[in-house]
């Protein structure tokens, strides 16, 4: 029963880093570039957008990607050791986060604790970093 219930915390602090993680994401991408809400809210647009890239040989690579019906984004996270991806809808008379889940994870759960804390420690330097 230790193993189930552990296995479940486990899994638990997963989704709820990525969803903190994706909500933190989320305010960073537009507040360091706000037309990313005018070309989210085109009215004329049926395709993906991938509005946020952000590439590591260590950190892997994150993507924030805009599904234009209803409102959905995509946070893929893809690291070596995991991948995960978190959708959600996203209001934007509101700024707010609707609701949202880990849609997909496969890997290393400790390590993708350890990732996702150490890129919510460092996001304001990802983002606004001279150079």
């Amino acid at each position: 029963m230790n193993n189930v219930t552990n296995k479940n915390v486990l899994h638990d602090m997963i989704v709820y880093r990525f969803l903190q993680l994706t909500m933190v994401f989320l305010e960073f991408s537009f507040e360091r570039n706000p037309d990313l809400i005018s070309l989210c809210r085109m009215d004329d647009t049926d395709e993906e957008l991938t509005l946020v890239e952000l590439t590591s040989e260590v950190d892997g690579t994150v993507q924030f990607i805009y599904l234009p019906r209803g409102n959905y984004f995509l946070a893929r996270y893809s690291v070596n050791s995991f991948q995960a991806e978190v959708l959600f809808q996203y209001n934007f008379e509101r700024s707010d986060i609707q609701m949202g889940t880990l849609n997909y994870f496969e890997g290393d759960e400790t390590m993708a604790l350890a990732w996702a804390e150490k890129f919510l420690n460092e996001m304001e330097d990802i983002f606004f970093k001279e150079g």
